[in-house]
């Protein structure tokens, strides 16, 4: 610049290159000053404009110097016109969002993870907070005027916006980017007359500190909830329609799919993006950026490093890493690779298969056993019980041979024999009944048969689960995805080689971002909304979605495609580079961390492996154990309950066929005795016409429930199944014990019905003693 300049003492000014130029002016080196720049508008300055710079310079303080561009004195012209100022010159520091997605962020920044993130976040509310202090507003907050270097300090840049008080005087901050102002500021014509206060910037503030802990994603970005359109951010911020809100049904806002949780930040941090955000925010509430400092502060010491990948760093307490979720979702690389060469892991994998391997299989079982025939030989004590049964059975039948004989014989003395012959075997039968027991047998093939079922049904789970061979097969499919990541790495490093061309189309075209572009009416709004769905840079202009996107009609689209177009016809591909340093890199970062995850696994599987091996071991030996033991038993409990059936109740009931036909028998005889005298008395006295008859006795056989009566009491000589009913095909109740003394309610067909002070169940009879 060839006019001579002065500073406010009249100390001549010599202006270097040019380094920048705005809307308003140009920024350029000072000569012998290089920690300083001047900035020079364009157009005169007005009075008011040249007063709030005089007042800026002399509120300026060293605190303010550490975190802001504060004006430092005024420039003027050989009229002692105010034609700019001097201000800090800041070096080695980006705009803030190109460290919001990953795209910019890794070219920038290529060692920041999350940690930088909630750092610079944390910066820039101390920032804040020492404008504030300073009693100023900063009223244009946007990430525009905002800087970060790589070591995540920040500076404020474009401070004589600010605005400003002293003494009775205020300059208002005439501009505002939408994107980063309140509800209640959207919409306004003019901001010339607006006296903005510290919740208006902390509304701003809270939009950048969600932007950069959320990988660029604005916080009133989102998709609608039912079938509207998706609103611009202007009219989402004006309608408090905060995307992440836990007041889903009001904001009728979902977030944009690839975003990251909001309660992975914690209850803290969610609280206040809440409160912030919601409507009752304009009445001062919104927290302060010293609150946002305490609470970045509290999150910054509770990140953790993900297992899987070196490069991600969460919450502690969160339920799984959520950026290997949202790289797996999004196929996009959120934060820096992390490759340390030469760590292979060959030794540590051979170790781990070694134990792998050493892991004794459990014995194998085979199919479901089946049950065993009976044995050829019954026990001796089942064999007497069945030769009193036969005799029983013998005696039974000639029982009632006898009775049908007798009531067919003819004269009374063959009655009388007959009578007699089947009182005596009616005697014999109740005796041999009484001494015949084939119930324990029976009882003893009933338990055995339910042992073998429980065993089945075990057994059957055991051949089912295959716990061990599942784990076992499961680590032999990851040993043989570990040995094939080597021929993977070389496919993937071929590609790479084949692919130079793309590649480096799209390194050319990354290298042209939109928000630096001046692309006509792509403003801050738009490029926010660009941002928040990965649109950063040149390469990232794709029609179809951009088309998609809220505010984004076919002029606006076409002017972003025209631009893309215009920087891809300057690409040159140069055959002599090779793949790309970074390129190769991330391949060796998946296939380290491919290994990595491989061997965690594994050696996982391990420990889960042995205890498997163990408890399945025990229980196989377990199942062989009862299966010998029972195949033993079942033949010879088959073998007893199959000759001593029990038929004491079959005897018995012959034996009430036979009283019947005794009986019948006995009334035939009366009916023919009084015949006979009838005959007799008509003949000496004819006059008597009626004869006197008594009607037999009716006998029947009783079979039927009958109930005790009084306080009867039994005591168990065996251990014996409680049934629900008098039957060996009703369930088990409980288990009495030999010794047990219950009272009597019901006795019926063998079974007696037990209990205490009301009936349990039923248990046979020939395992109880009634008590005297």
């Amino acid at each position: 610049m060839s006019k001579q300049l002065f500073n406010s003492r009249g100390a001549p000014i010599s202006l270097g290159k040019e380094i920048g130029k705005g809307g308003e002016g140009a920024v350029s080196e000072i000569i012998g000053h290089p920690d300083k720049v001047a900035k020079i508008n364009f157009k005169p300055l007005s009075r008011d404009h040249a007063q709030k710079l005089t007042a800026m310079t002399s509120l300026t303080t060293p605190e303010l110097l550490r975190i802001a561009a504060m004006p430092l004195d005024t420039l003027h012209d050989h009229s002692r016109q105010v034609v700019g100022f001097i201000m800090p010159k800041v070096l080695g520091h980006e705009p803030v969002f190109k460290v919001y997605g990953p795209k910019l962020r890794l070219r920038e920044f290529p060692k920041a993870d999350w940690r930088f993130l909630i750092h610079a976040a944390a910066n820039t509310a101390r920032a804040f907070s020492t404008v504030h202090a300073a009693s100023l507003v900063v009223g244009d907050v946007n990430h525009g005027n905002l800087v970060v270097s790589q070591d995540a300090t920040v500076r404020m840049i474009d401070c004589d916006s600010f605005q400003v008080s002293s003494g009775n005087s205020i300059w208002f901050c005439e501009v505002g980017v939408g994107t980063h102002q309140p509800p209640e500021m959207q919409g306004l014509a003019s901001y010339k007359t607006v006296r903005r206060s510290t919740n208006h910037d902390n509304f701003g503030l809270a939009v950048i500190i969600f932007q950069l802990l959320c990988i660029g994603k604005h916080p009133f970005a989102g998709r609608p909830s039912g079938s509207e359109d998706i609103p611009t951010l202007e009219d989402a911020i004006a309608a408090s329609r905060y995307a992440h809100s836990i007041e889903g049904a009001r904001t009728r806002l979902k977030p944009p799919l690839g975003s990251l949780p909001v309660d992975a930040l914690g209850p803290e941090l969610q609280g206040m993006f809440e409160k912030a955000f919601s409507p009752s925010g304009r009445n001062g509430s919104r927290p302060t950026a010293t609150e946002w400092v305490t609470a970045l502060d509290s999150l910054q010491s509770e990140v953790r490093p993900c297992a899987s990948n070196q490069s991600h760093f969460y919450r502690k307490g969160y339920a799984g890493c959520p950026w290997c979720q949202i790289e797996s979702s999004t196929n996009t690389t959120l934060f820096p690779v992390i490759f340390t060469p030469g760590s292979s892991g060959t030794t540590s994998i051979a170790a781990i298969w070694q134990q792998i391997e050493s892991v004794p299989s459990p014995p194998a079982i085979g199919p479901v056993p089946t049950i065993p025939a009976p044995s050829r030989n019954a026990s001796d004590a089942a064999k007497a019980i069945n030769r009193k049964e036969v005799s029983l059975l013998l005696l039974s039948w000639l029982t009632v041979a006898a009775g049908v004989a007798m009531t067919f014989a003819g004269n009374a003395t063959a009655r009388a024999v007959l009578i007699f012959c089947l009182i005596c075997a009616l005697g014999v039968i109740q005796g041999k009944a009484k001494k015949t027991k084939a119930g324990p047998f029976q009882q003893a093939l009933f338990d055995v048969q339910a042992e073998w079922s429980t065993l089945c049904e075990a057994w059957r789970q055991a051949v089912e689960s295959q716990g061990f061979t599942c784990i076992k097969q499961t680590c032999v499919s990851l040993k043989s995805e570990y040995d094939g990541l080597s021929n993977e790495r070389l496919r993937r490093l071929q590609v790479l080689h084949d692919k130079r061309r793309d590649k480096q189309l799209e390194e050319h075209l990354d290298r042209f971002t939109i928000a630096q572009a001046g692309i006509a009416g792509i403003k801050h709004a738009k490029i926010a909304t660009l941002t928040s769905y990965g649109i950063d840079t040149a390469f990232d202009v794709n029609v179809p979605r951009i088309m998609a996107l809220p505010g984004f009609g076919p002029h606006l689209t076409q002017r972003l495609y025209d631009w893309r177009q215009s920087h891809e016809r300057t690409f040159r591909f140069d055959g002599s580079r090779g793949v790309a340093a970074a390129d190769v890199a991330n391949v060796e970062r998946d296939i380290m961390a491919n290994r990595s995850r491989i061997e965690s696994l594994l050696s996982a599987n391990v420990s889960r492996l042995r205890n498997t091996s163990f408890l399945q071991s025990a229980s196989n030996h377990t199942l062989i154990k009862t299966r010998t033991e029972l195949e033993s038993k079942i033949p010879q409990a088959r073998a007893d309950a199959l000759i001593a059936r029990g038929n004491t109740p079959t005897s018995k009931r012959r034996m009430a066929a036979a009283a019947v036909l005794f009986v019948v028998a006995g009334l035939s005889a009366l009916d023919t005795g009084s015949s006979n005298a009838v005959a007799q008395s008509s003949g000496s006295d004819p006059s008597s016409g009626q004869v006197s008859q008594q009607a037999p006795a009716q006998h029947t056989a009783d079979t039927s429930t009958s109930t005790v009566a009084g306080n009867q009491k039994i005591i168990m000589t065996h251990a014996a199944n409680v049934r629900s009913g008098p039957s060996t095909s009703s369930s088990v109740v409980q288990v009495a014990n030999a010794g047990a003394v219950f009272q009597v309610f019901q006795k019926s067909q063998g079974w007696v019905q037990v209990g205490d002070a009301s009936p349990v169940g039923w248990v046979y009879s020939a395992f109880v003693r009634v008590l005297p």
